[in-house]
């Protein structure tokens, strides 16, 4: 999978050139229309586009990850078009997945930045209860620079839910 990605990536940097970010504003924009649809589908495949024309733009992958993990998941949990709740929780948690799988991503493309570490421990602590995800999560956005001040306590705050780390 990460090979046919890396080719992905190339064949977009080969055939756009210069023109990978223009390319990927007009995309986000259609993935704002898909938003406004509720077209949740089509707008993770746009992202998907959006994110690996402009990797190392940090608003697309934190974006394309809330509106994953939040938005389409709620939109999933409460779909009325669906009348069996075990398969609407699957689609909430696999909503979840996708936007924590759009925040990874994220971080590998840019490691150095606190942000995207930083809304991957909100991510963890809220809509997965991991809390010792979220406290490496919320450690690894305060070593990095320009971080906020309350990463190292988020951090603290997620290792006290921690088993044994009370």
């Amino acid at each position: 999978i990460e090979l046919r990605e890396e080719l992905g990536q190339m064949s977009y940097a080969a055939a756009l050139s210069g023109f990978r970010s223009l390319v990927a504003a007009f995309l986000w924009i259609e993935a704002h229309t898909a938003w406004e649809q509720t077209a949740w589908g089509r707008m993770a495949g746009i992202f998907q586009g959006v994110t690996a024309l402009a990797p190392r733009s940090l608003i697309y992958w934190d974006l394309a990850s809330w509106h994953m993990a939040w938005n389409a998941s709620i939109a999933a949990r409460d779909n009325p078009a669906e009348p069996n709740q075990f398969l609407r929780q699957r689609g909430e948690r696999e909503y979840h997945l996708l936007g924590r799988d759009f925040l990874e991503r994220g971080i590998a493309n840019n490691p150095d930045d606190y942000l995207l570490h930083e809304r991957l421990g909100y991510m963890l602590r809220v809509k997965c209860q991991d809390h010792c995800g979220a406290a490496d999560a919320f450690a690894e956005a305060a070593s990095k620079q320009r971080t906020r001040s309350y990463n190292k306590r988020s951090a603290v705050y997620e290792l006290a839910q921690c088993e044994g780390q009370e």
